[in-house]
């Protein structure tokens, strides 16, 4: 078993208050364990990173990601039009006041809008610049440190025929929520009410392996499903990846997902490719980790239908296998990962416990992995090496295609 790790610095949470001062949003801040800043790594990398975590950390603080989440988006990252995986109505884009809100810039928020995506304007300053953004914007956030209120107040009846929430932030003493209350504004968000807190969390690392060959085959508009499954489920890491994307509050459906085909079907195409052009920005391998762990999930499969488990068609048994390498791979007790997605009771009692028909199959396949390991072949009947070694020629091949794919589009 792999030593546990200490958590790392996913974000910074802060919530947002309605007139009744019940938590209705969170603005979600970037952090890092290095203590850099946004403007010390660059705003596009925060945003990324931010994303990121947000989506593959997990982490025991999750009460914030249940409800509607504002988060600063760089002007890059919004004009590169093929970011954002997450789906609109569960986020609010901040426009920040360092931006400028040039002609091409205007078109990308556009864009989004289209789109169904929201937009707050952020510290908005009332600068005449910002006005031809106001007619995309759902909010306006106002900072009020430091701000004259009968300034802000005048300004603000001046944009009254604007649909917008208006949100007073920096609200620091009783006395300045009273003033923004009773001026109409609908939301708060400041020190008075909430400092930032820290989401500690284990961040999964990106992968590569199937990057290069997944990329290519999304740019094919005829791709299927079921062969973007197979190509997914040759990365161990990439799998996990992308099962708790499709289970995080963004994703988060009613069934539990069975197979690496659910998790694309849940997922689906379009947020894919998203998520696969991130892991581009991020991205790492562990080659003789991830050559164990796809013998052991083929393995599961071909014992399954060797079997012939009932109810199962090996793609759950493979999932078990995979599971089964968090250890390994990402230095996660299995049953911490389990807790943050939602699989079947049927394949997280195999993960966990080892019990019911898959758990069979994974104790099965991780005995003969260690007979063939310690060389006691003699003790494994010769139909379960044959199926082992049949399981780590396929593991081989799939690497091996993974790194000339990768080799070829590089």
């Amino acid at each position: 078993m792999a030593e546990q790790t200490s958590l790392a610095t996913l974000m910074a949470t802060q919530p947002i208050f309605d007139r009744h001062q019940k938590i209705v949003a969170a603005e979600l801040l970037y952090r890092s364990d290095d203590n850099r800043s946004v403007f010390d790594i660059g705003e596009k990398q925060a945003t990324t990173e931010l994303l990121y975590n947000l989506g593959t950390g997990i982490a025991e603080q999750v009460s914030h990601f249940q409800k509607l989440v504002f988060i600063n988006v760089s002007a890059d990252f919004l004009m590169s039009r093929a970011f954002l995986p997450v789906p609109s109505e569960n986020v609010v884009i901040e426009l920040v006041e360092r931006i400028e809100p040039t002609e091409a810039f205007i078109e990308s928020v556009q864009y989004w809008y289209k789109k169904g995506f929201r937009f707050a304007l952020d510290d908005f300053e009332f600068k005449p610049s910002w006005y031809s953004l106001l007619e995309y914007a759902s909010y306006i956030k106002v900072d009020t440190l430091g701000a004259n209120p009968q300034e802000v107040l005048r300004k603000k009846e001046a944009l009254s025929h604007y649909p917008v929430t208006w949100l007073a932030e920096r609200i620091e003493t009783k006395e300045e929520y009273a003033i923004y209350y009773n001026a109409g504004f609908d939301l708060f968000q400041g020190y008075f009410f909430a400092k930032p807190s820290i989401v500690y969390g284990k961040v999964l690392p990106p992968s590569s392996l199937q990057f290069t060959r997944i990329l290519s085959a999304l740019s094919n508009q005829d791709v299927g499903i079921s062969e973007l499954a197979e190509m997914v489920s040759a990365d161990p890491n990439l799998a996990f990846k992308l099962l708790k994307i499709a289970n995080s509050p963004f994703y988060r459906g009613h069934l539990p997902v069975e197979s690496v085909y659910d998790v694309i079907s849940r997922l689906g195409l379009d947020y894919l490719r998203r998520w696969m052009l991130i892991f581009g920005v991020l991205k790492d391998s562990a080659r003789e980790h991830a050559e164990l762990i796809l013998t052991r999930a083929h393995l599961c499969e071909l014992l399954t239908k060797a079997h012939q488990v009932r109810g199962s068609q090996g793609a759950d048994a493979y999932l078990v296998g995979l599971m089964s390498g968090v250890d390994l791979l990402l230095e996660i007790e299995p049953s911490t990962f389990i807790d943050s997605v939602n699989v079947s009771n049927a394949i997280a009692d195999a993960v966990v416990k080892e019990t019911g028909m898959l758990g069979e199959q994974l104790k099965l396949a991780r005995k003969i992995e260690q007979c063939v390991m310690l060389k006691h072949m003699d003790l494994l009947e010769p139909c379960w090496l044959e199926l082992y070694r049949q399981a780590r020629r396929h593991a081989l091949d799939v690497v091996k295609l993974s790194e000339l794919a990768q080799n070829s589009f590089t």
